[in-house]
């Protein structure tokens, strides 16, 4: 905010903690699901100096000590609790109105805020009162920032006295009905604070507790880091806590019911004429008491000299954990490999109590000594796989190091593998360290149907090996495939579906056209059994809710095009399309930015400027050339953080079942670091509202859409700020007010036709 703005507003916006409203003031002010407007009292405003000073505010926003939110939901209800504590750092008492954002179908059962002793009650406005007010505060204060809020009602009280140095502590229950189609429950909690917070929140946390007469087959939290727990086959628990953070987005959490053998969920966005997004989630019911799929699984383990002292330790005890959690009816083996491979039994041997007791025996003999002979001991595996084929056959594959003894080469290595895998096995594999050619392992994965992960030095081998046989303990469905009947479908991630086990989803993105009725079919094989399941839906002409789709089928795509990229060879047209969807949803991580920067010497005309200057940055610049040294490589650091990264972008859809990972610096892998991009000056130069991504051009933020058009931007409609046109074009378009209210000069294009804001 200019100084002259400074100057002339003494009204001070200060936030609670989660965002339901806007701040009202500049970048001293924050933003949250409840605000307070500070007035300054009569009679306590010093008078002015005889020198200037620097023009400053008269008071310190208030700070937020914390926000702590607790949700019970029951069948199609929530009720939801709020306890905020607000910190006055002036050395005055100030006075200010506590105002609550709410959506229609919210009832307040309980405000409680004492003031002197006495219970402050509060007032419940309608729309239109709350229309009225929300208006008035855009226009005195020349800032739209609440026009996002336009069309809800208002819970509004005065807070009197905020003591001196002293907190306000403000408390509300709601209730409200949770909106359930199609099987599918949604529930939303306003949780943004970064538009104006003037400092991070010193502690936020919500806890949902999902509660169901009917079975929930899956629950997901697309925006957040968010823990989820399976208490039963009817309650879950999903958890989310920060300290010193900045949350830029509300808390969204969807629950499927179904009492069928798969629950299907399918999210959808469509705006306009352009094709629409989906995202599938398909889960497996499982009861405790359903039989288990009996399987064949053999560990193959390295015990190169590489691997003595605490890692081998580590490898012994978790190895000795997997062995002994088999399924009674599997059959199993152990292939140790160092310079030789030598394999527990000759063949896969059934898991009964004596067989698995000399297995953990013969896993405590093992010693780290030789070289890494992987071709061998894959080969020595795959051999295993009994003629009728009819169990799942997986091998988990762990090694710390690089072939060194027999076929070294990993192109003949990855041909020896293909030529001896002719009946389907899943290699899963768990590179330990940095020494290892990710190229190998990663295209080992890949091609055989599994998965790959990495145990950094500062991970436990232990946990991180028992965790990856504990997702693969219960196969439910292998062989998977999806089809979509009676519409049309494209850009479907992932390419290869993976095999669905016990406590796993299977999360597809892609696009469609046109609308309607559809069937899904889910197909795959569970024992010798060939599977079939079948799903109606529909996929709507125009859906503008769930606008964080288009950005994680955009997430995943990019990482399934750099994997092939990295793996494949550089392929010029892929590379473009990268550039293209990361300039277009803002998905601006070091390792896209790094193609982003070497795409714009070529074509600067099709690339902001400001994203130019931020991506040029030193510290930028330096961070990118590690992504881009890391993504040539085959081994070392760089190579396995890359590797980790795509992985990441590939899984952008999958719930967690642990707390997330972060990057290195504290980012978390849902959302990276795009709001990190600055320009010379500090300010945020990209941001992202609802499905688009805008661009700051001078004062102006701009949509991705028309900033990158080059030479053929379109013209736009100029809408005068704060005029009676403004207003009325945010009540009719609530998405045109949400993309308004993100600064008071704005370009956005909304269905082929761009809006322009001007100055009267």
């Amino acid at each position: 905010m200019s100084t002259s703005r400074r100057e002339r507003f003494r009204l001070l916006v200060v936030s609670a903690a989660l965002a339901m409203a806007a701040a009202l003031m500049g970048p001293a002010a924050a933003r949250a699901d409840g605000f307070i407007i500070i007035k300054p009292l009569p009679g306590i405003i010093p008078p002015m100096p005889p020198r200037p000073r620097p023009p400053r505010m008269i008071y310190m926003p208030l700070s937020i000590k914390h926000h702590r939110v607790t949700v019970e939901i029951t069948n199609a209800a929530a009720v939801t609790k709020v306890d905020q504590v607000f910190h006055n750092p002036n050395p005055r008492q100030l006075e200010g109105t506590y105002i609550f954002p709410l959506p229609d179908d919210v009832a307040v059962q309980r405000f409680t805020m004492f003031m002197n002793g006495k219970e402050v009650s509060g007032e419940l406005l309608d729309k239109d009162k709350a229309r009225q007010i929300y208006e008035d505060y855009v226009r005195k204060m020349k800032d739209p920032a609440l026009l996002e809020y336009v069309g809800t009602r208002m819970f509004k009280a005065r807070v009197f006295p905020i003591p001196p140095n002293g907190d306000v502590r403000i408390t509300m229950d709601y209730s409200q009905a949770i909106p359930v189609q199609g099987g599918q429950g949604t529930y939303r909690y306003p949780l943004n604070t970064e538009k104006f917070s003037s400092k991070p929140l010193e502690e936020v946390s919500v806890v949902a507790t999902i509660r169901s007469d009917v079975p929930l087959s899956s629950v997901f939290c697309p925006t957040h880091p968010a823990r989820i727990d399976r208490k039963g086959p009817k309650e879950y628990v999903v958890s989310y806590e920060g300290k010193s953070v900045l949350p830029d987005k509300d808390f969204l959490l969807y629950y499927n019911l179904s009492d069928k053998e798969f629950g299907l969920s399918l999210l959808t966005h469509k705006d306009g004429s352009e094709d629409g997004f989906f995202m599938a989630r398909l889960a497996p019911k499982m009861p405790d008491s359903e039989k288990v799929i009996p399987k064949d699984i053999c560990f193959v383990i390295d015990v190169s000299g590489s691997m003595s002292g605490e890692k081998m330790a580590q490898a012994q005890k978790s190895l000795k954990f997997c062995l002994a959690n088999l399924n009674k009816d599997d059959r199993f083996n152990v292939v140790s490999f160092s310079t030789e491979s030598r394999a527990f039994r000759p063949k896969l041997t059934p898991a009964d109590a004596e067989d698995v007791s000399a297995a953990r025996k013969h896993v405590d003999e093992l010693k780290a000594i030789g070289g890494t002979n992987i071709n061998e001991a894959l080969l020595d595996a795959l051999k295993m796989r009994t003629e009728d084929g009819k169990r799942p056959y997986l091998v988990v594959f762990m090694t710390d190091g690089e072939p060194t003894v027999g076929v070294t080469d990993a192109k003949e290595i990855l041909q020896n593998v293909r030529a001896a895998n002719q009946q389907n096995v899943r290699i899963f594999v768990l590179g330990v360290g940095t020494k290892v050619n990710t190229h190998l392992l990663d295209r080992l994965a890949e091609e055989n149907h599994g998965n790959r992960d990495y145990v950094t030095e500062q991970e436990d081998l232990e946990i991180k090996l028992s965790n990856f046989y504990t997702s693969l303990a219960n196969p439910v469905l292998s062989d998977v495939g999806l089809t979509f009947n009676g519409i049309s479908v494209h850009d479907v991630y992932p390419k290869k579906l993976p095999d669905l086990f016990k406590g796993s989803e299977l999360v597809v993105f892609g696009r469609y056209g046109g609308h309607g009725k559809a069937t899904i079919r889910l197909t795959g094989t569970r024992s010798e059994t060939k599977m079939l399941f079948g799903f109606e839906t529909e996929l709507p002409a125009s859906q503008t809710g769930n606008d964080f789709v288009p950005r994680l089928w955009a997430r995943t795509k990019i990482g399934y095009l750099m994997d092939q990229i990295r793996l494949h060879g550089s392929n010029e047209e892929l590379k473009q399309e990268v550039v293209r969807l990361s300039k277009q949803y803002g998905i601006m991580t070091e390792l896209t930015s790094w193609l982003v920067l070497e795409d714009t010497t070529a074509r600067p005309a099709s690339t902001p400027a400001v994203l130019r200057e931020a991506l040029n940055r030193p510290g930028r610049a330096g961070g990118m050339a590690k992504a881009g040294r890391g993504f040539a490589a085959q081994r070392g650091a760089e190579s396995v953080d890359v590797s980790q990264r795509i992985l990441r972008m590939k899984s952008a859809g999958q719930a967690a079942a642990a707390p997330a990972r972060r990057f290195p610096g504290g980012r978390w892998a849902a959302d990276e670091d795009e709001s990190r991009l600055r320009d010379g000056s500090g300010r945020q130069v990209l941001r992202t509202v609802g499905a688009k991504t805008f661009y700051r051009e001078g004062e102006t933020w701009v949509d991705s859409v028309y900033a990158t058009a080059g030479e053929r931007k379109p013209g736009t409609v100029k809408i005068a700020l704060y005029s009676d046109e403004y207003f009325a074009l945010a009540r009719k378009h609530p998405d045109l007010g949400k993309y308004l209210a993100i600064g008071a000069r704005v370009i956005v294009m909304l269905d082929g036709k761009g809006y322009e804001t001007v100055e009267p």
